[in-house]
């Protein structure tokens, strides 16, 4: 018996300092839905005799590209001709639902920032019955293109964060087919070597100045005067990111 209760402590405790590292994303932007339309003869195969794939909506819609820190209020353009708006919503534990619409194929992006005060690894997990790709910086990390009614399973992409802000965006499909609304909650779990409280998750755009900056901006050097007053020579150096080596002109 006492045994038993000792292991069933052990798992909750267990279970509290899990909990304690991680921290649930609840402030995100949202754009408006995009309204896709399926393309015509999708029902058939194409010359490559491989039929239309839903997930083929998230490449032909990349507004990544155009995602340089965007803030609410901003606009967001999904391709085309088609516009939204980013918004801010904040959110509990169950995270965003949304109402499911009429027949037609819906896409949804949803971004939010982090941002680690010194190196920290971690991992984002991503919970949604809906198919979605999820971006760091522009690039993909993480993705999943099958609907689950029930039961979720997450979506992890392991991080390796350096002092400095990073970009979240999440393209989150909801088909015409999917039988049921699109859902989705995330939370960063921060691996047992690190503190979440050395991390800020937020919708701010407005980037704080790291080490990593300094050490890589433009240096000024020396300034050698002409004789007569009329000409400067000004030396500065570059630091070349990635091997650290320095560079002076």
């Amino acid at each position: 018996m006492k045994k038993s209760a000792t292991l069933i402590l052990l798992c909750f405790c267990i279970g509290v300092v899990y909990s304690q590292n991680n921290l649930p994303v609840n402030e995100w932007l949202v754009s408006d839905p995009f309204n896709l339309n399926t393309p015509a003869f999708s029902n058939q195969k194409n010359q490559e005799s491989t039929p239309f794939k839903m997930e083929s909506f998230f490449r032909n819609y990349n507004p990544e590209k155009e995602l340089v820190w965007p803030a609410e209020n901003d606009q967001i353009r999904g391709g085309g001709s088609l516009v939204s708006t980013w918004k801010k919503q904040l959110v509990d534990s169950s995270g965003i639902k949304f109402d499911k619409g009429d027949n037609s194929n819906t896409l949804h992006f949803l971004a939010f920032y982090v941002f680690p005060d010194r190196f920290v690894k971690g991992s984002l997990e991503v919970t949604s019955g809906n198919r979605l790709e999820i971006y760091l910086d522009g690039k993909m990390v993480a993705s999943k293109y099958t609907v689950e009614k029930k039961n979720s399973q997450p979506v992890n992409a392991n991080l390796v964060l350096e002092q400095k802000k990073y970009f979240v965006l999440i393209k989150l499909l909801d088909s015409s087919s999917d039988s049921i609304p699109a859902s989705i909650k995330a939370c960063l779990k921060v691996d047992k070597n690190f503190s979440k409280a050395n991390i800020s998750i937020n919708t701010n755009p407005k980037s704080e100045i790291s080490f990593e900056d300094i050490l890589e901006r433009e240096n000024l050097g020396n300034v050698s005067i002409s004789p007569d007053g009329k000409l400067a020579i000004i030396g500065y150096g570059i630091t070349n990111k990635g091997n650290g080596t320095k560079e002076r002109y």
